[in-house]
């Protein structure tokens, strides 16, 4: 047994032919409304979508949607300090030779000249 086969008048034309599933598929996506015109072969005048959807058998129900993945717990996020620009360091080069220089006037005073600010020490004299 064939299907019911099933002509629109759209747009001032006839279109088709039509199965029973494409009449449902047209309306559901907006392409034809209840109030189109259809028919099909054998049937003395045109009716509505809605007419003939209406002594349609049921369409089956949706199947149920799946439930939804379990949510897992969103990870802990800490405080990150927010890097901030360090204190430059400053140039600190001239400290070892400042020390060194100071070590050398400090044993160059007390080998050469404190022996003769001493009053107990006799100056040295080039012989």
């Amino acid at each position: 047994m064939n299907p019911a086969q099933y002509y629109l008048y759209l747009d001032s034309q006839t279109t088709g032919p039509y199965v029973l599933a494409d009449l449902f598929s047209l309306r559901d996506r907006g392409a034809i409304t209840d109030q189109t015109l259809a028919s099909a072969d054998g049937w003395e005048r045109w009716k509505t979508i809605g007419e003939i959807i209406g002594t349609a058998p049921p369409r089956l129900p949706p199947l149920p949607r799946p439930p939804p993945p379990p949510q897992s717990e969103p990870p802990v996020l800490y405080p990150v300090p927010i890097p901030t620009a360090s204190t430059p360091r400053k140039d600190k080069s001239w400290v070892i030779p400042l020390l060194t220089g100071s070590c050398a006037l400090a044993v160059l005073f007390f080998w050469l000249i404190w022996p003769n600010l001493d009053p107990r020490i006799p100056n040295r004299q080039a012989d």
